[in-house]
Protein backbone atom coordinates (compact mmCIF):
# COMPACT_ATOMS: atom_id res chain seq x y z
CA UNK A 1 0.00 0.00 0.00
CA UNK A 2 2.66 2.18 1.10
CA UNK A 3 4.35 1.55 -2.47
CA UNK A 4 1.03 2.19 -4.61
CA UNK A 5 0.71 6.05 -2.72
CA UNK A 6 4.19 6.46 -3.55
CA UNK A 7 3.78 5.73 -7.12
CA UNK A 8 0.58 7.94 -7.40
CA UNK A 9 2.95 10.83 -5.86
CA UNK A 10 5.36 10.34 -8.18
CA UNK A 11 3.39 10.55 -10.86
CA UNK A 12 1.71 13.22 -10.03
CA UNK A 13 4.62 15.32 -9.65
CA UNK A 14 5.95 14.86 -12.09
CA UNK A 15 3.15 15.30 -14.21
CA UNK A 16 3.82 18.72 -13.15
CA UNK A 17 7.26 19.15 -14.35
CA UNK A 18 5.62 17.10 -18.12
CA UNK A 19 3.77 20.84 -18.28
CA UNK A 20 7.59 22.30 -19.37
CA UNK A 21 9.38 19.53 -21.04
CA UNK A 22 8.76 16.89 -23.27
CA UNK A 23 5.85 15.13 -22.15
CA UNK A 24 6.82 11.50 -23.66
CA UNK A 25 10.14 11.66 -22.01
CA UNK A 26 8.65 12.50 -18.53
CA UNK A 27 6.31 10.24 -19.05
CA UNK A 28 8.85 7.58 -19.34
CA UNK A 29 11.11 8.03 -17.03
CA UNK A 30 8.20 8.47 -14.49
CA UNK A 31 7.34 5.16 -14.96
CA UNK A 32 10.48 3.62 -14.90
CA UNK A 33 11.15 5.30 -11.61
CA UNK A 34 8.01 3.70 -10.12
CA UNK A 35 9.27 0.60 -11.73
CA UNK A 36 12.49 0.32 -10.14
CA UNK A 37 10.36 1.44 -6.55
CA UNK A 38 8.50 -1.61 -7.09
CA UNK A 39 11.55 -3.89 -8.32
CA UNK A 40 13.00 -2.92 -4.74
CA UNK A 41 10.11 -3.25 -3.10
CA UNK A 42 9.71 -6.63 -4.56
CA UNK A 43 13.55 -7.64 -4.40
CA UNK A 44 13.59 -8.16 -8.46
CA UNK A 45 17.32 -8.45 -9.36
CA UNK A 46 16.47 -8.80 -13.04
CA UNK A 47 14.53 -5.72 -13.45
CA UNK A 48 17.56 -3.64 -12.04
CA UNK A 49 20.09 -5.38 -13.81
CA UNK A 50 18.19 -4.32 -16.88
CA UNK A 51 17.27 -1.00 -15.90
CA UNK A 52 20.38 0.54 -14.25
CA UNK A 53 23.25 0.71 -17.11
CA UNK A 54 26.52 -1.44 -16.71
CA UNK A 55 28.79 2.03 -16.03
CA UNK A 56 26.06 3.35 -13.53
CA UNK A 57 27.62 5.09 -10.59
CA UNK A 58 26.17 6.06 -7.37
CA UNK A 59 27.90 8.77 -4.99
CA UNK A 60 27.08 9.30 -1.73
CA UNK A 61 27.17 12.76 0.03
CA UNK A 62 30.72 10.81 1.95
CA UNK A 63 32.45 10.81 -1.61
CA UNK A 64 31.77 6.97 -1.83
CA UNK A 65 30.93 5.59 -5.02
CA UNK A 66 28.97 2.95 -5.89
CA UNK A 67 28.66 0.53 -9.18
CA UNK A 68 26.15 -1.28 -10.19
CA UNK A 69 26.44 -4.67 -8.34
CA UNK A 70 27.41 -2.80 -5.10
CA UNK A 71 24.00 -0.78 -5.72
CA UNK A 72 21.60 -3.56 -6.41
CA UNK A 73 22.97 -5.62 -3.29
CA UNK A 74 22.64 -2.01 -1.08
CA UNK A 75 19.29 -1.97 -2.89
CA UNK A 76 18.30 -5.22 -1.80
CA UNK A 77 20.21 -6.07 0.94
CA UNK A 78 18.13 -4.73 3.51
CA UNK A 79 20.21 -3.27 5.90
CA UNK A 80 18.79 -0.19 6.13
CA UNK A 81 15.00 -0.59 6.08
CA UNK A 82 12.69 2.10 4.74
CA UNK A 83 9.36 1.60 4.84
CA UNK A 84 7.95 4.83 2.83
CA UNK A 85 9.65 7.33 0.07
CA UNK A 86 7.76 10.45 0.01
CA UNK A 87 8.63 12.75 -2.93
CA UNK A 88 8.33 16.48 -1.85
CA UNK A 89 9.63 17.66 -5.51
CA UNK A 90 10.84 15.84 -8.30
CA UNK A 91 11.69 18.17 -11.88
CA UNK A 92 12.38 15.79 -14.86
CA UNK A 93 13.98 17.37 -17.99
CA UNK A 94 15.30 15.98 -21.16
CA UNK A 95 18.71 16.65 -22.82
CA UNK A 96 18.25 15.80 -26.40
CA UNK A 97 16.82 12.35 -27.18
CA UNK A 98 18.80 10.30 -25.13
CA UNK A 99 19.59 11.79 -22.06
CA UNK A 100 16.92 12.71 -18.94
CA UNK A 101 17.81 14.51 -15.80
CA UNK A 102 15.62 13.90 -12.81
CA UNK A 103 16.56 16.15 -9.31
CA UNK A 104 14.08 16.30 -6.56
CA UNK A 105 13.80 15.65 -2.50
CA UNK A 106 12.69 12.96 -0.93
CA UNK A 107 11.26 12.16 2.57
CA UNK A 108 12.16 8.51 4.12
CA UNK A 109 10.88 6.79 6.96
CA UNK A 110 12.01 3.45 8.43
CA UNK A 111 15.14 2.46 10.06
CA UNK A 112 17.12 5.88 9.64
CA UNK A 113 14.51 8.25 7.94
CA UNK A 114 15.68 11.40 6.46
CA UNK A 115 15.27 14.19 3.78
CA UNK A 116 17.55 13.75 0.80
CA UNK A 117 18.15 15.94 -1.85
CA UNK A 118 19.16 13.53 -4.93
CA UNK A 119 19.90 13.80 -8.91
CA UNK A 120 19.32 10.59 -11.30
CA UNK A 121 20.72 10.77 -14.86
CA UNK A 122 19.06 8.65 -17.53
CA UNK A 123 20.60 7.11 -20.61
CA UNK A 124 18.28 5.80 -23.47
CA UNK A 125 20.03 2.71 -24.95
CA UNK A 126 18.34 0.48 -27.28
CA UNK A 127 14.77 2.01 -26.98
CA UNK A 128 14.88 1.34 -23.45
CA UNK A 129 15.86 4.13 -20.72
CA UNK A 130 18.59 3.29 -17.79
CA UNK A 131 19.70 4.69 -15.00
CA UNK A 132 23.51 5.84 -16.09
CA UNK A 133 24.46 7.62 -12.71
CA UNK A 134 22.79 9.13 -9.45
CA UNK A 135 23.90 10.91 -6.31
CA UNK A 136 21.87 11.72 -2.77
CA UNK A 137 22.76 14.01 0.00
CA UNK A 138 20.88 14.03 3.29
CA UNK A 139 19.38 17.30 3.83
CA UNK A 140 20.38 18.84 6.78
CA UNK A 141 17.26 20.75 8.44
Amino acid sequence: MRFTILTIAIVALAAVSALANNPKTVKEITELRAQVVTAIKEKNRKFLESRINDEFTHTHASGQVDDKRTRIEYLLGGDETIDSLVPLTVTIRAVGKEIAIAQGRTKTSGSSPKVFQWTTVYLKSGGAWRVLLSHASPVVL
